[in-house]
């Protein structure tokens, strides 16, 4: 995979770019769309939209692994 990456770039900025890559882990995704989520929510809110629709936003960038049900249902709705 690595041996085509970012070969339009310069190799310093290449090496930065596969350092990133390797770098993210599951945790810091998902602490990176909870954050996206937050701020939705943040502008949902300014602009005043219903209730039902600020609290969907908590999940709107939430991803299923199939590991473990998402946090908005409960694991037996799965079963």
């Amino acid at each position: 995979m690595t041996e085509h990456f970012a070969t339009d770039q310069s190799e310093r900025v290449r090496e930065q770019l596969l350092d990133r890559l390797f770098q993210d882990t599951p945790a810091k995704r998902r602490e990176k769309l909870v954050g996206h989520g937050e701020v939705a929510r943040l502008v949902a809110v300014e602009m005043g939209l219903g209730a039902a629709l600020i609290d969907s936003l908590n999940f709107v960038f939430e991803r299923w692994d199939v590991r473990e049900p998402p946090a908005w249902r409960a694991v037996s709705a799965f079963r």
